[in-house]
């Protein structure tokens, strides 16, 4: 099963793992906070913006999922340093300007950039 892009049966997307058959609850419990003292997994400047970058990308993808018109359509969503860049191919019914401006309206946008391309409502005939 994936969620969010990250098989979360794939061993390999962790970097430790415990096999609660051969350990008991409380020595998974030390292993755990043990590792958690270690300075591989201390909150670095980097790991602080990579967090916040995650987290406004998160509450903008929830903000566009409120809007009934732009709730369906696959808007890509990346946040870096407060600025938001949008992906997406949409109907001519959205505007780039619609979508912007809803995304501008989330806390701590700083800007808002996109590269939207709009279909026309119109099929070309094959053949």
């Amino acid at each position: 099963m994936a969620l969010l892009g990250t098989d979360w049966h794939d061993p390999g997307q962790y970097t430790v793992s415990l096999n609660m058959a051969q350990i008991s609850s409380i020595g998974a419990e030390k292993v755990i906070a043990h590792n958690a003292k270690l300075n591989d997994y201390q909150i670095t400047p980097e790991s602080r913006q990579a967090l916040e970058d995650l987290a406004l990308t998160s509450r903008v993808e929830a903000h566009l999922l409120s809007f009934p018109r732009l709730r369906d359509l696959p808007i890509g969503v990346r946040a870096m340093h407060g600025e938001v860049s949008l992906s997406a191919i949409v109907p001519h019914t959205v505007s780039e300007i619609e979508i912007a401006g809803v995304v501008r309206t989330v806390p701590s946008v700083k800007k808002v950039s996109a590269d939207i391309v709009s279909l026309s409502g119109r099929v070309a005939p094959a053949g």
